[in-house]
C-alpha cells in the first residue's frame, strides 16, 4: 500500500459501505456476531472513536516534532455511548463524515511531517505515515465483521491488521 493511496481508499471504503447497508434494518445493524460480541452498530460506533483519536493523532503529530499519545479503553467507550440502541443510519453517516475529513487531512501532510514518530500507549515507535496505514488495517479488519455473513463486499486494500 503506497502513502498516497490512503485517503482515497478511507473515502471509497467508507462510503462504499454506507450505500451496501443502505437498505439494512435497525435490526440488522443491531445483530451480534456471537455472544459477547459487539453488534454491527457497536462496531461501527467502535470505529467514529478510532476515527475521533487518529484525526486528533495525525493532527498534533503534525504540530509537534514527535507524539506521544495515550491509549483509550475501547469497550467503555462503545459501551457508555450507547451505539447499540443508537441510529444506525446516523451512526454510518457520521462514521463516513469522519473519515472524509481525515482522508482530508491526511492529503495535507507534507513529504517532511511522513517520518514524524508516534508513540501510542507506550506500544512501539511509528512514522507517523505507518500509523495511518495501520489505521485504514484497523478499519478493514473491522468493515470485514460488519459485512461478515450478509453476502456483501466492498473494494479494500487486502491489509490485514495489526501490521506492526
Amino acid at each position: 500500500m503506497q502513502f498516497h493511496d490512503v485517503a482515497g481508499q478511507l473515502e471509497g471504503v467508507t462510503s462504499d459501505v454506507l450505500e451496501a447497508t443502505s437498505a439494512w434494518s435497525q435490526e440488522v445493524w443491531q445483530v451480534r456476531r456471537a455472544e459477547g460480541k459487539w453488534s454491527r452498530v457497536e462496531i461501527v460506533g467502535h470505529l467514529i472513536d478510532s476515527a475521533r483519536n487518529n484525526t486528533e493523532r495525525v493532527v498534533r503529530a503534525l504540530s509537534a516534532d514527535s507524539l506521544e499519545w495515550p491509549g483509550y479503553r475501547q469497550e467503555e467507550q462503545v459501551r457508555v455511548q450507547r451505539y447499540h440502541e443508537a441510529p444506525a443510519k446516523q451512526t454510518a453517516a457520521l462514521w463516513v463524515a469522519l473519515n472524509r475529513h481525515l482522508a482530508h487531512v491526511v492529503r495535507g501532510i507534507p513529504e517532511s511531517k511522513r517520518e514524524t514518530p508516534c508513540t501510542i500507549h507506550g506500544w512501539r515507535t511509528l512514522p507517523l505515515d505507518h500509523l495511518i496505514i495501520d489505521y485504514l488495517a484497523h478499519l478493514e479488519h473491522h468493515v470485514r465483521q460488519v459485512l461478515e455473513g450478509t453476502g456483501l463486499a466492498v473494494k479494500m486494500t487486502g491489509l490485514r491488521y495489526p501490521l506492526y
